[in-house]
């Protein structure tokens, strides 16, 4: 990330969470003018519904104030501060290579036995073929239907016959 836009996004944060804060200690030591009736004046509805004020209750204000704190722990532990890494250096990209590699150590077994196995001993192989089923049903199923019959819509044409039957 270039400096201008690690400078940008730090503003954009200290700010917002600067508006933010001021806004919330701010909201609570206000003084509203009240009329005799100890209503803001405010009335809809044809004058049956009357603005009233009252204080935040407790549990709002501290769950609000526990928010900004849990916010400013999520910053420095965290990225999310221009282009600082966070105490714990957690980053997207080192979640994805975990995630690949964690998938690939499971995948391994079934693959092995994909590359060495023939087509006919596969086809008899009971977990495989939920394998296979899963497979399809998460990436070809969408276009092709579940029957993998096609989709004439989507130009998807129909696996369930023909040249498309075993390769």
């Amino acid at each position: 990330m270039s400096t201008f836009w690690s400078s940008w996004i730090m503003f954009l944060v200290v700010f917002n969470m600067g508006v933010t804060f001021f806004l919330f200690l701010w909201g609570q030591r206000v003084k509203i003018p009240l009329q005799p009736d100890g209503t803001t004046g405010h009335v809809w509805a044809h004058g049956t519904i009357r603005e009233s004020v009252r204080k935040l209750p407790t549990w709002w204000v501290w769950f609000s104030a526990s928010m900004f704190a849990a916010g400013i722990g999520y910053l420095i532990l965290y990225p999310g501060f221009g282009a600082n890494k966070g105490v714990l250096g957690w980053t997207s990209q080192g979640e994805l290579a975990r995630d690949v590699a964690s998938n690939n150590a499971k995948l391994e077994p079934m693959m092995e036995r994909l590359r060495t196995r023939s087509v006919e001993a596969l086809s008899a192989d009971e977990e495989v073929i939920d394998f296979g089923r899963r497979l399809f049903l998460d990436n070809c199923a969408a276009c092709h239907g579940r029957q993998a019959h096609g989709n004439q819509l989507l130009g998807a044409p129909s696996l369930a016959a023909g040249g498309w039957m075993y390769g």
